[in-house]
Order: structure tokens, then sequence, then C-alpha cells
């Protein structure tokens, strides 16, 4: 067994290892490179079937650039209905569709295939398996692969299943500051008691994350995340279209609109990229293509020749710049410090080399406490000296040391979720988003109900838990993350649904409980107090179906129920929804009625859940369908005050006044929580959540 450390970036990965009997650790060759451009594309044999590429290949033979998957990390555990996708379309010729007709998941097009993101990295994972275990003469089975501090539980599913499927044991998922921390040297002694704040800006992703290194009474090293944020949309590629842009702007001014053709676009990227590494160095950089494009069918082609200044690409990127500033104070704010009480800075990712980040970084902390040290190399190196250490589980019980893929301690038999590595070293990393439920809270009918609060410490050495009141024997728990108090303005990681015993009183209260594992695996328990029911479920990406399956003329009915209130709620409510939420209205509208004839059983109830789900987190115009369910159930005073409140929302939303529709909206909440206090618990059985808090205060 053989493991490392792997990086996997947006632009580039890097796979390292640590020597422990040299204390060394070192970056391994793929390539004969140290960088492995984390680029997949398509090549087709003369017999006509076609082939996958990876790395320095796919980058040098991207002749065809609709079949080139550059930043494919960018789309990991993504939907096509997200605004960010529609973006990452816009910017490459590669055609971004959904994975399947029943699957929103963003895939790509390449030649006759349509792979996932999870499929292209996979591909980029077992070329870097294949490559260096070949240079280090032995398989390797085992790695530590490393995951933007900011990445949400779908996208951190995504990544370990890529690896699992290039036929690597992840040993651990960390987050690129901490890996960064460790190769900064937290092991070594002399580091405790520094506070040290990481500033990592990768090729399509931004981090920032404080840390505290102390030491405890058995001399084991800690490692505790005090403060993190970031921007899973800001990186060196942003850097890039920027001076591509810049490049248009002048090419146009002299010639008008240019001819715009794949090789050209891909060239004035690469030059872009290179310009952007000068003018770390120089004071200006030059673009040069020759034959680069033609103004018209028959025209002569034109050579491209502009200088770039270092000026010029510091005036282009200082909004980029100042949005990771801002992040920077936040993390100080939200644990009350000051740039004095920060003992050292890392920079680290290749964006940090750009002039203007290092400028920004140093303006605010001074000279003297930032460091950089092997930027682009050293968050592979982090996970390659945690990989060597991690070995086993220690129980927090009675501290015997388990096999890793072990669920209880062979010793004392207590559970091991929430066990630390057995090393000296012991992580606790920080959620950047919080995790909870939507539900109907106080005046909101679509509440973000936080059960893992942002900032909590993991893994957790306990479950978090949240009382809410059951309305039916169905509950359907759907799981947010984000930093929104709107629920339906968080994304869904997944969806639990559980058939409470027969027998209940009505609105029934109803535990839920999550807990995270060093990973941000999720588990959620579902418990009745008082009785002995009690379902867990461990959260993947995609909506999980939990509990006894419905008979098929049961989900049959529910589908064609859902359909029939659905298509209503789009008709009537069209134009207070988001577009980007309506097409994948409209487009899980379509394969639930090909679920119906199929009768497909487990796809109708699937479908049937995901329907519900939008209508429930439509915003404005969920929101408004509330409103006139409840008016219709109420007496004649309180349906007029509901309606009029109603129709002022919907003036203020037609006249786009915000300030106006916001203070409406909310007094209309208001006015149907009151109603819904009034009313049964079974009122809302057609559209809404089953669930609704009781006690927002955790156990």
């Amino acid at each position: 067994m053989k493991a490392i450390g792997i990086d996997l970036g947006t632009t580039n990965s890097v796979a390292a290892v640590h020597y422990p009997d040299r204390k060394t650790t070192e970056v391994l060759q793929v390539d004969a490179k140290p960088h492995t451009p984390s680029v997949v594309g398509v090549r087709t044999r003369k017999n006509g079937d076609e082939y996958a590429v990876v790395g320095e290949d796919a980058v040098h033979g991207a002749k065809d650039s609709t079949t080139t998957v550059f930043s494919v990390k960018r789309l990991m555990g993504r939907t096509v209905g997200e605004p960010q996708v529609a973006e990452v379309s816009k910017r490459f010729d590669y055609e971004i569709v959904p994975a399947s007709e029943t699957d929103p998941t963003a895939a790509i097009r390449m030649g006759k295939e349509v792979r996932t993101p999870t499929e292209i990295s996979s591909l980029i994972l077992h070329k870097i398996k294949q490559d260096v275990g070949r240079g280090l003469g032995t398989e390797v089975t085992h790695a530590v692969i490393t995951v933007p501090a900011y990445f949400e539980i779908a996208q951190r599913a995504a990544t370990r299943q890529a690896a699992e499927a290039a036929g690597l044991v992840v040993k651990r998922l960390i987050d690129e500051p901490t890996a960064a921390a460790i190769a900064y040297g937290v092991r070594e002694v002399g580091t405790t008691g520094k506070r040290v704040l990481v500033y990592d800006l990768g090729g399509g992703t931004f981090d920032i994350s404080l840390l505290q290194m102390v030491q405890d009474g058995d001399g084991r090293n800690h490692l505790q995340v005090a403060g993190a944020a970031g921007d899973n949309w800001l990186g060196g590629d942003d850097f890039d279209h920027l001076i591509v842009d810049h490049v248009l702007d002048q090419i146009r001014a002299e010639y008008g609109e240019p001819m715009l053709d794949q090789k050209f676009r891909r060239l004035l990227k690469e030059s872009a990229e290179q310009v952007k590494r000068r003018l770390g160095q120089s004071e200006f950089a030059e673009v040069n293509i020759p034959g680069a494009f033609r103004t018209s069918p028959d025209g002569p082609l034109v050579d491209v020749f502009y200088e770039v200044t270092r000026e010029e690409v510091k005036r282009l990127i200082a909004p980029l710049v100042a949005r990771t500033m801002a992040l920077v104070d936040s993390v100080l704010a939200e644990g009350n410090f000051t740039p004095e009480d920060i003992t050292d800075v890392l920079l680290v990712g290749g964006s940090t080399l750009t002039t203007s980040v290092r400028e920004a970084v140093v303006s605010r902390f001074g000279a003297d406490k930032v460091r950089m040290d092997k930027p682009m190399e050293c968050v592979a190196l982090g996970a390659a000296i945690l990989a060597d250490a991690v070995s086993g589980l220690e129980c927090p019980s009675c501290g015997t040391v388990n096999d890793d893929e072990s669920e209880n301690c062979s010793k004392c038999k207590n559970s091991l979720h929430g066990a630390m590595s057995a090393s000296g070293l012991v992580i606790y990393e920080q959620t950047t988003m919080a995790l909870g439920i939507a539900a109907v809270d106080g005046d909101n009918p679509d509440a973000f109900v936080e059960i893992i609060p942002k900032g909590t410490q993991y893994p957790l050495t306990k479950p978090m838990t949240k009382v809410f009141t059951a309305a039916g024997r169905q509950v359907r728990v759907p799981v947010h993350e984000g930093v929104h108090k709107i629920a339906s303005k968080n994304r869904v990681q997944g969806v639990i649904e559980v058939e409470l015993p027969e027998g209940l009183e009505p609105n029934s209260d109803v535990e839920v409980s999550f807990n995270y594992d060093g990973d941000r695996v999720v588990t959620v328990v579902v418990r009745v107090p008082g009785t002995t029911f009690v379902q867990s479920a461990t959260l993947h990406p995609k909506a999980v179906e939990n509990g006894s399956p419905a008979p098929q003329e049961e989900s049959t009915e529910e589908l064609e129920r859902a359909i029939d209130i659905v298509e209503m709620f789009v008709a009537k409510y069209d134009s207070y929804i988001e577009p980007w939420h309506r097409d994948r209205i409209k487009s899980r509208l379509h394969n639930a009625k090909d679920a119906f004839r199929r009768q497909d059983d487990k796809e109708q109830r699937r479908y049937a859940g995901l329907l519900y789900r939008d209508l429930d987190t439509s915003g404005l115009a969920t929101t408004l369908y509330y409103a006139d369910i409840v008016a219709e159930r109420a007496e004649p005073a309180e349906c007029e005050n509901i309606r009029r409140k109603a129709q002022e929302v919907r003036q203020a939303h037609e006249q786009k006044n915000d300030a106006r529709r916001a203070l409406s909206e909310k007094v209309l909440g208001e006015l149907i929580q009151r109603e819904l206090r009034k009313q049964s618990g079974g009122a809302l059985a057609d559209p809404s959540d089953l669930l609704r808090t009781k006690n927002p205060s955790a156990r």
C-alpha cells in the first residue's frame, strides 16, 4: 500500500509523497512535470473510435475546443439549472448538458459520450495514480485529497466518488488551506501558539482560513480552524478572462468585430495566462499571435501583437482582488481578530504570484508576516504529510487504534463516528456554511432552519438536534446548505423521506439530528420522542429515499397529483419565478410525465418529491402560493387582508420596487403565519413542507 497526497486543482493538479524515514516530502512527476493540467480531451482514431487524453496530451492536442474540457472542478456537484453553470458555459466551447433525461447533474458532451465532472475528474486522478506509481515503483492505492474549504457537501461527495472511480481509497478529504498549513510545519517543534491566516487563491477558487496551532498535555499538535470563508467562482481563470476581454477590446477598436474561431480563442487564453505570469517579474508583457483571425470570410489573416502592462492588469483585476480582501476582513471580524493578532500569513495557489495580490496582502498584514513557499505545491505537500500520518482510528472512549474501515471499536464496542485519526496531529476543521432544513418558521414559509451552524468545528463529538412538528405521517426532510435565511436561496444537498408509525397524535414532535464526520459526510437521524421509532440515513448528493416505499398505485396517484399542482403553479405564478428555476421546473415536469407513462415506481416517487421541492423553493412565487391557499381556508375578514397584502406584493414586484416589495412580503408572511396557527396542521398538505419549527434551539 502506498499513500500519496493529491491537490486536485481547477487549472493544475499536483501529487506528492512523504518519506518519514528521510523526513522529506517531494512533489511527484507526471509526464516529467510537477504540475498536471486538469484538462481532459477526446481524440478519434482512424477507425472512428474515440479515446480520452489527459493532462499535457489534452492541452497540446486541443484541436477541438468543443471536446476539450478545462476548469471541470467548477462544475463538480452542480446542476444544469444553476446560474454559475451558465457562466462556465459562456466561457468555454464545450456543451454542458444534463447527465441524463432524469438526472439534472451538469455534464459535458465529449464527442459521442456525455461525461459528468466526476467522471472527468476520475480520469485526471487515474492518470496521476498510474504515472506516479510507475515513478515510485509501487502501486498507489490510497490518497488524501484536498478540496476548497468552501466546497459544499455535494461537491465533496463528487470528489470522493471521482477518486474511488480512479481506483483510490480516500483516507481523508481535507480543506486546501489546512493542507497548506500542515506543509508550513504545524508538526514541527516551535509552531505551537501560532495564529496563521491562509490566503489560497487558485485557478478557480478562493479560500481564506484562520488556523490556530496548539499542543495538548500529551504533546500532540492540534490544528484548529478558527474561521473560514471563500468563493468557489473566483480565481486565476477569472484574471485570465479579464485579460482576454481587454485584448479583444483593443482588437475591436482597431479592426472591428473579429471572426473568432476555436483556435484563436484557445491561443488568446493561453497568451493571457503567459502574460499574467510574466507580469509577476516584468513591468510589461506581449500578446503575440501570428495569423490570429480574419475580419471577414475572404479577408486576410491579421496578426495580433499588443503590449500589456502590469498597471493595466492591476486595474483590470482590482475588483477581484478587493473581493478577496473583503473576505479576509470578514473572517477576521467574525473571530474578533485584527491583523495584528495574526502571526503568519501564508500565500497559497499560483494566482498569489500576481504582483497586485501580494501587494494587497502585504499592505494589510506587513511584509514580515507574509510567507510564500512553493505556493503551487504546498497544498499537495501537506496532503502527503497527512496521508503518511493517518493510520487507523483512535477510539475516543478507550484509546484503542482501529482499522480505518471500522465502525465500532474492537475493544469497547463503542461507535467510532467522529473518531480522530491515530497520528500525532489532531485536526479540527470548520464548516464554512450552515446545514439545516427547509421549513415553515415563524413568519417565514420558506425558512432555512439551521441545525449545524456556520463555523462549527468538525468532526462533531455528538449529533446536533432540533425539534419540529410533523403534520402527517409522510415526512420530508429537505437538507440545505448555505448562509441565507431563505431556504430556496441555499443549495439543496439531498432529501430524506421518512414514514412515521401509525397511531401518532396529530402534530407530534419529531427530532431531527445531523452529524458530521471528518470528511463532512452527513448522517441524518429522525426520531419520535417517547417511542422506539428511529430512522437514520447517510446524506448523498442526490435525493435520498428512506422509509417504506409506497405501493405502485399510490406512487402513480401521487405523481399525477404533483404534476397537476406544479403545472397549475407555473401557469399562475410564472412571472414571479426566476428564469433558471422556471426552466428547471419545466424540465422536471417533462421527465416526470415520462416516468408516469413508463409506470416506473421508483422514478415516480422520486419525481413527485422533486416537484414538491421545486414548489416549496420558488421564492416569491412560493410565498404568493401559500398566501392563496391560506386565504381560501380563512374567515372572510382574514381572507381579505391576506389577498390585499398579496396584491401589494404583486404590484411592487411589477413596478420593480424592491424595498416596497420586501416590506409588503414580510407583512404578508406574518399574516400567513398568523392564519396558519389558526388552521389545522394538515391545511398545507398539498404543496408544503411537512415540518414546522417548534423549538429552534439545539439540544
